[in-house]
């Protein structure tokens, strides 16, 4: 049997991949310092009976996607389905990394005040958010799931183009073999 022509399918997993990784971006808006927005990228894997497209990013994606438990409230996030399910990541100390809650408090230039009017240092703000976020955990943001699930439909549409173009490609071109 002769090869089977898969480039209109390729065609459309690279272009669907750009607007799969648009979207994930947007979920992405007003969360973290941008590097992981930076580091999302589409790949697309192509073999011989079988073509995949995947997300592949920052280490730390799949904490944001998911969301991490806290020690008291378990956090929820949206599957590729839209169903939700309950994060597979918990923090397990009475406190997060102080040294990382002292860089996002710097960074974000978060001043407090306590009874009297006075500052609190930065280190035992850092002590107070880091606890907070312990126990509570850290919001899930699905940004990958919405936008597959956005996105959903018109995957479906153009691959099914796709897959028409290939085969209707692979007949014209049997038939021209048959011909000589």
């Amino acid at each position: 049997m002769a090869r089977k022509s898969t480039v209109h399918q390729r065609r459309f997993l690279r272009g669907f991949g750009k607007q799969l990784v648009a979207e994930a971006k947007k979920g992405l808006k007003g969360r973290g310092s941008g590097s992981l927005a930076g580091s999302i990228k589409a790949k697309g894997v192509y073999k011989t009976n079988k073509l995949s497209l995947s997300l592949v990013g920052a280490k730390h994606n799949e904490f944001i996607n998911q969301g991490v438990s806290g020690r008291f409230r378990t956090q929820t996030y949206k599957d590729e389905k839209g169903n939700k399910k309950n994060s597979s990541f918990k923090f397990k100390k009475e406190i997060v990394n102080l040294g990382a809650m002292q860089k996002f408090i710097s960074r974000n230039n978060i001043k407090a005040r306590d009874e009297l009017g006075r500052y609190i240092s930065t280190k035992a703000l850092s002590y107070l958010i880091g606890r907070s976020v312990a126990s509570k955990g850290i919001k899930s943001s699905s940004h990958i799931s919405k936008a597959w699930l956005k996105l959903r439909k018109t995957y479906i549409k153009g691959l099914k183009q796709a897959l028409a173009k290939d085969i209707e490609a692979d007949i014209k071109r049997q038939q021209k073999n048959n011909t000589k």
